[in-house]
C-alpha cells in the first residue's frame, strides 16, 4: 500500500486553491475533508478544486478534526483564527499545516508548541523560503 496523507482544508479562499493548486503535484495527498463557515462556500471550493473532489463537507473545525479519515489539517483562514484552529486540531490528534503567520503572538506560538508536543503531532507553518 502506498503512503498517504488524508487532509482536511479549513478555509476556502484563495490561499487553500493556491496551496491544492501545489497539493495536485503529489500523488500521495488527498483531501478528505473541507470546512467553511458555509456549506455553499464549501461546495465551491470543491467544485473548483480537483483535489477535494470527494471530500466531506465540515462548517465546524472540531467536527472535522473528530474525523479518522483526516490525518493532517491545513489551516487557510484568517490570522487572528489560526491559534484556535490550531489547538483545537492538535488537540483531536491531527497533524497541522498552519498558513503563515503561525501565530499572532510568543504567547499564541508556545501554546501552540506546547499542544503539538503534548499531543505527539507535527506542527508546521506553510512558508516559501527561498
Amino acid at each position: 500500500m502506498k503512503f498517504m496523507i488524508r487532509f482536511g482544508i479549513v478555509g476556502t479562499g484563495r490561499i487553500s486553491d493556491w496551496v491544492l493548486k501545489g497539493a495536485a503535484q503529489d500523488p500521495r495527498i488527498a483531501v478528505t475533508a473541507v470546512c467553511s463557515r458555509t456549506e455553499a462556500a464549501a461546495e465551491a471550493f470543491i467544485r473548483r478544486n480537483p483535489l477535494a473532489t470527494d471530500a466531506k463537507i465540515y462548517t465546524s473545525v472540531a467536527e472535522m478534526a473528530a474525523d479518522p479519515d483526516v490525518d493532517a489539517i491545513y489551516i487557510g483562514t484568517p490570522n487572528q483564527t489560526h491559534c484556535d484552529y490550531t489547538l483545537v486540531a492538535l488537540n483531536a490528534g491531527k497533524h497541522v499545516l498552519c498558513e503563515k503567520p503561525l501565530a499572532l503572538d510568543a504567547t499564541e506560538g508556545r501554546r501552540m508548541a506546547e499542544a503539538a508536543e503534548a499531543s505527539g503531532c507535527l506542527l508546521m507553518e506553510a512558508m516559501v523560503s527561498t
